[in-house]
């Protein structure tokens, strides 16, 4: 999802939905204001170890060409040397969350920049997937996430909120490939909840044009097992902020969890959905974590078919 700069802490799902952050990269060189080239060695290692690539060079040649003309007007800063203490160990923790194979199957590129803008505002983060069979799925911006660095540096903890803008994104990659039980999470929101933005074709965008964009929660949110007022704007936003908390900030979730019945049970779908798309999630140690104390995954979730996949991308702002 799109995720504008004053949306500090948000992950979103917009033009198709929003939460925007990103990534750059590695196999090229990005050059600084200074004229000097970045270290194109500087993220090799966890290229090799995950089969991406970590872009942070001609950012904005690689987004699709809707996203250049009025009124998307996508612009992109290039990141400087001094930018990149802190990235990579920023990116490797949120890389290890995973297990290998779900990184090498869902995220073929990571794109990093200071700002993005989008329609005029800044952007913390966004994705781009392409299905397989389309005629650019060959393109860096398939199976892409966008991270921008300078958000982050402004919200205190710069690798919490690369960590949790990450997490926001790559959650909607793998609702794109792997369907999600929407029935199951629906019966888990109130009684004759419907979210304010659904019927929108990209619901975190126009929540966010409407100052609906804060992550902060309170406690009659949470009673009503949602994180924050966006993620009530649309389902995608509403998994896409639950996943940031769930894997960037676990001991507030297992807070929330213990005090409110219905954010636990959201846990326990939101456990079993990611341990459907691949079984190794329940060895990774966070998810050890949340079951030894006391939030078994639902593994029995009856997850839809596979949908038919479209050509048109999906991104989404935080």
């Amino acid at each position: 999802m799109y995720q504008p700069l004053w949306i500090a802490t948000c992950l979103m799902a917009g033009f198709g939905s929003c939460r925007t952050w990103v990534v750059m990269g590695l196999c090229l060189l990005l050059t600084a204001c200074a004229g000097e080239d970045l270290p194109n060695e500087y993220f090799a290692e966890l290229q090799n170890h995950y089969g991406l690539e970590m872009m942070y060079q001609k950012v904005v040649e690689s987004v699709p060409d809707s996203w250049l003309a009025p009124p998307e007007s996508f612009q992109a800063t290039p990141l400087r040397r001094e930018d990149l203490p802190g990235l990579r160990d920023a990116l490797a923790a949120a890389l290890a969350m995973y297990p290998k194979q779900v990184i090498r199957d869902h995220l073929k590129t990571i794109w990093l920049a200071k700002t993005f803008h989008f329609h005029g505002h800044l952007y913390a983060a966004t994705y781009t997937y392409y299905p397989e069979q389309s005629d650019l799925s060959w393109h860096r911006f398939t199976k892409a996430i966008y991270l921008s660095c300078d958000l982050a540096a402004e919200n205190g903890d710069r690798q919490a909120f690369l960590m949790d803008s990450f997490h926001h994104e790559f959650s909607s990659l793998l609702m794109q490939m792997n369907p999600f039980p929407e029935s199951v999470w629906r019966k888990a929101n109130p009684k004759g909840f419907n979210y304010t933005y659904q019927a929108q074709q990209n619901p975190g965008f126009e929540a966010m044009k409407d100052g609906i964009g804060s992550t902060e929660g309170s406690e009659s949110l949470y009673a009503q097992g949602f994180l924050s007022d966006y993620a009530m704007t649309a389902l995608e936003e509403d998994i896409n902020v639950f996943s940031g908390v769930s894997l960037a900030e676990p001991e507030r979730m297992l807070g929330l969890a213990k005090r409110h019945p219905a954010i636990a049970r959201k846990l326990r779908i939101w456990l079993g959905y990611y341990a459907s798309i691949a079984p190794d999630f329940l060895k990774m140690p966070l998810f050890q974590r949340y079951q030894q104390r006391g939030f078994k995954p639902e593994i029995s979730l009856r997850i839809p078919a596979k949908r038919a996949a479209t050509q048109a991308p999906t991104s989404g702002v935080q």
